[in-house]
C-alpha cells in the first residue's frame, strides 16, 4: 500500500512538472501541487518542494504575496534550511520594498546553498535598490565566480556599473564592450547569421520591437509616440512582449502595432526562431540591462 501511494505521488509530481515546465502553464499545474502538499501527512521533503512551487506560482503568476509567504513559511517549518523557500520569501519581501528583510533572507539562502545563482543575483538587486552599489557589484561578482556564468547577473552587473562612483568611465565602458564582444562572437556562430529577406525596395520594411515594458512603465510612455507617428504604409511593426503585466497601456500598444506577440513564456532561442520566422528586417531591443530585459535574444 505504501509503495502504491509513493508511486502515485511520484506520478502526480511528474505530471505537475510537465505541465509547469514543458507546457509552460504554471497556473494549470497549481492544483496538482496543492494536492501534493497533503501527501504523506504534509511533512516530507517532497511536501516542502510542492509548497515552495505553490508559493512561487502564487507569487509570480497570481501576485498573491500573502498566500505565497504563508506557503514559503509552511515549507520552512518542514525544512528550515530550504534555500529555495528562503530565496523566494526574499523575493516576496523585495516586491513590497522590505529590503532589509529581503537581504537577510537572500544571505540565509546563500549560507544554505553557496552555489545558488538566483540568491546571489537577487541579493545584488536588493543592494542596488537600497543604493549600496559596491555591495551589489560584489554580490553579482560572487555569483559569477561561485556559480559560473549567469546572464542576468552579468547584465545586472553592467547596469550597476553605471551607478558606481568607484569605477572610472573607461572601466565601465570596457566592461560593456567586453560583454558586447562576447555576444558578437556568439552571433557569428548563430543559426540566423544569414538574412534571407528579399531586397525589394517596394515592400514594407518589417520592424520588430522587443521589450518587457509594454505596460504602465516609463519605457512605454517614451516609445508610444514612435509607434503613433510611424510610416504605416512603408513599415510593418511587430511588438514582442516579454512581460506579464497587461493593462490599458498594453491594450493601446496592441492597437498601434500591426502585430503583438506575448513571448514571456519562451526562451531566447524560441523567441529568436519566432522573429526569424516573422521575417523581421530590423530588430530593436528597448530595455537595455533593466529588469526582465531580453538582451540574450538579439544575439541568439
Amino acid at each position: 500500500e505504501h509503495l502504491r501511494t509513493r508511486m502515485l505521488v511520484d506520478s502526480l509530481f511528474a505530471a505537475a512538472e510537465r505541465i509547469r515546465v514543458e507546457e509552460k502553464a504554471p497556473t494549470r499545474a497549481l492544483p496538482v501541487y496543492e494536492v501534493l502538499c497533503q501527501a504523506h501527512g504534509g511533512r516530507t521533503p517532497m511536501t516542502a518542494t510542492a509548497l515552495v512551487l505553490c508559493g512561487t506560482i502564487r507569487m509570480d503568476e497570481l501576485n498573491d504575496l500573502d498566500r505565497a509567504n504563508a506557503l514559503f513559511d509552511m515549507a520552512l517549518q518542514i525544512e528550515p534550511r530550504n534555500a529555495r523557500a528562503l530565496n523566494n520569501k526574499g523575493l516576496a519581501a523585495m516586491r513590497v520594498y522590505k529590503l532589509v528583510s529581503a537581504g537577510e533572507l537572500f544571505n540565509k539562502a546563500i549560507e544554505v546553498d553557496p552555489t545558488s545563482p538566483s540568491a546571489y543575483n537577487n541579493l545584488g538587486l536588493c543592494y542596488q535598490m537600497i543604493g549600496d552599489i559596491p555591495a551589489a557589484l560584489d554580490a553579482y561578482e560572487r555569483c559569477l565566480v561561485a556559480c559560473g556564468y549567469m546572464e542576468k547577473a552579468a547584465t545586472n552587473k553592467l547596469l550597476c556599473l553605471n551607478y558606481s562612483t568607484e569605477h572610472s568611465r573607461d572601466e565601465c565602458s570596457d566592461a560593456h564592450f567586453a560583454y558586447a564582444r562576447q555576444k558578437r562572437d556568439a552571433l557569428a556562430a548563430s543559426t540566423y547569421a544569414t538574412h534571407p529577406n528579399t531586397k525589394d525596395p517596394a515592400r514594407r520594411i518589417r520592424i520588430g520591437y522587443l521589450s518587457a515594458d509594454y505596460c504602465d512603465h516609463p519605457v512605454a510612455y517614451f516609445f508610444e509616440a514612435v509607434l503613433a507617428h510611424r510610416d504605416r504604409e512603408g513599415t510593418h511593426v511587430t511588438l514582442y512582449y516579454g512581460g506579464k503585466q497587461q493593462d490599458a497601456v498594453t491594450a493601446q500598444f496592441k492597437s498601434l502595432a500591426d502585430d503583438f506577440q506575448n513571448v514571456d513564456l519562451l526562451n531566447a532561442e524560441e523567441v529568436a526562431a519566432r522573429i526569424h520566422s516573422d521575417g523581421i528586417d530590423i530588430l530593436v531591443e528597448l530595455s537595455g540591462y533593466t529588469t526582465l530585459a531580453p538582451v540574450a535574444i538579439p544575439a541568439a
